[in-house]
């Protein structure tokens, strides 16, 4: 349910499937969350043995699926990609390594700094979602198209949602609401939201909602009992989530692309990131707010300061067209058509 998996959904849904079709393997026994949506539209998902865990198994089990390809187009967050990639070209495939981090932090960033240019050796098309997340993954003077896309016009504001999801999650109409929709993980820092809805959740008029589930959900929500701070867990409908908000908080570590924060903007949110995580290509409006982490306070006063602003939920989408999943898919086909034309 995560940023990955939303971009490879949208691209799916707008893809030639008369000339592509999408395949997708998942390192875990349970059923994907899109895995039923999935196989309506053809596709198959291929259950394999957890990577870091079974590290030869998989790559048995990976060969054998792959034999089936033209292509492998690889999406990672970090250079432990290295493996798929290697054992891809030693099959003779046409492999793409789309990466969608700008950052790692401990193990993982060792891992990436061993394996890096080792991967850089395996790939024939290097894509990324932005420049920071380009320059992370890929070596030096590298050749690397800026490819990522969504369905923008989801995300323009509705009263109708904003009246359905406050009703749902009890929140009058009158009332200030500042929310995340963001995993609950380590990237995200949960804690650190936390602590700004603390701030916010006493304040008169004003309510805060967290929008996602994640492994800091259950503590989170134990530290919280009785301060009124809502937590809906997962949700289907994100974008439905956004109009019923006022105002959209997300201190990330670090960022790809930053999507959550791009689809606020668009939904005319004044948003509040941090400073450390959020990449450049994500600052398109007046609305986005950038803070640094050293002063949690500054954050809730920065916020309750704004809310008497009027607000201006109508935007031009038009400053978004560079973010539309038909024109990055179509991008995507051009690169796919060199090799199966």
């Amino acid at each position: 349910m995560g940023g990955i998996e939303r971009f490879l959904m949208g691209m799916y849904k707008n893809l030639d499937r008369t000339r592509y079709q999408f395949d997708f393997v998942v390192h875990s026994p349970e059923e994907n969350y899109f895995e039923p949506e999935i196989q309506e539209m053809g596709g198959r998902v291929y259950h394999l043995s957890p990577k870091a865990k079974h590290l030869f198994k998989y790559k048995k089990e990976l060969t054998e699926a792959m034999k089936n390809y033209h292509v492998v187009h690889i999406h990672s967050s970090y250079a432990f990609s290295y493996f798929e990639a290697k054992w891809a070209k030693q099959l003779g495939k046409k492999v793409i390594v789309h990466s969608h981090s700008s950052k790692q932090l401990g193990k993982k960033l060792l891992v990436h700094q061993l394996l890096k240019r080792g991967l850089n050796s395996n790939i024939d098309v290097k894509c990324a979602v932005s420049r920071e997340a380009a320059q992370f993954m890929f070596t030096r003077n590298s050749t690397v198209k800026l490819i990522f896309g969504f369905d923008i016009r989801k995300f323009v504001f509705s009263k109708e949602n904003r009246d359905a999801i406050r009703k749902k999650i009890s929140v009058a109409p009158n009332e200030y609401l500042v929310g995340c929709v963001a995993r609950m993980d380590d990237q995200k820092d949960p804690l650190y939201t936390n602590e700004i809805f603390k701030r916010l959740a006493g304040v008169r008029g004003v309510k805060c909602v967290f929008i996602g589930d994640g492994k800091y959900k259950e503590s989170i929500m134990q530290q919280d009992q009785g301060s009124g701070i809502i937590f809906t867990g997962n949700v289907r409908e994100p974008e439905k989530y956004l109009s019923a908000l006022d105002a959209y908080v997300l201190p990330t570590r670090y960022e790809g692309i930053a999507t959550s924060i791009i689809e606020a903007e668009i939904n005319g949110l004044r948003v509040y990131s941090s400073q450390e995580g959020t990449p450049s290509e994500a600052k398109i409006s007046n609305n986005l707010t950038v803070l640094s982490k050293q002063n949690v306070d500054e954050w809730g006063q920065r916020i309750l300061a704004d809310r008497e602003k009027e607000p201006h939920r109508t935007v031009a989408l038009q400053e978004y067209a560079n973010f539309d999943i038909v024109k990055c898919t179509r991008d995507m086909e051009e690169i796919y058509n060199q090799w199966l034309s």
